[in-house]
């Protein structure tokens, strides 16, 4: 099973993406995932807003021993670990979800830009 939203590249959206994807984990019986895959999809959504500024997807589907969550933007530029110091601000999303995720990575999209997902495991 699946779902998708699609989310303009506003201040906003991020918020919604989260509210999407903890109602859809509460209705599938992942409530104990809740806190960490809101927190990943957050941080992805946060990406897409920032860096590809254009409207963007969020996809989430049940693999029956956890869920993956997939942010789709058009842009093809991949996203980078950074290392953040103590004292930058921003920088630390791809970190938190390679802490949590049990697999993350980036695949390119057929015709345009790229599919950022991570999976968290029940």
């Amino acid at each position: 099973m699946a779902e998708r939203i699609r989310l303009a590249a506003s201040p906003d959206s991020p918020g919604l993406a989260r509210h999407f994807v903890a109602d859809l984990l509460a209705r599938w019986d992942y409530s104990h995932l809740i806190p960490d895959v809101v927190l990943m999809t957050s941080e992805i959504a946060t990406n897409a807003v920032i860096h590809a500024g254009e409207p963007f997807s969020v996809g989430v589907e049940d693999l029956g021993s956890g869920v993956r969550v997939t942010v789709d933007d058009p842009i093809p530029d991949w996203p980078v670990l950074r290392q953040a110091t103590p004292l930058d601000t921003s920088g630390r999303g791809l970190q938190i979800v390679d802490a949590l995720a049990s697999a993350s990575g980036t695949t390119p999209n057929p015709g345009c830009g790229k599919s950022v997902w991570f999976e968290a495991s029940a």
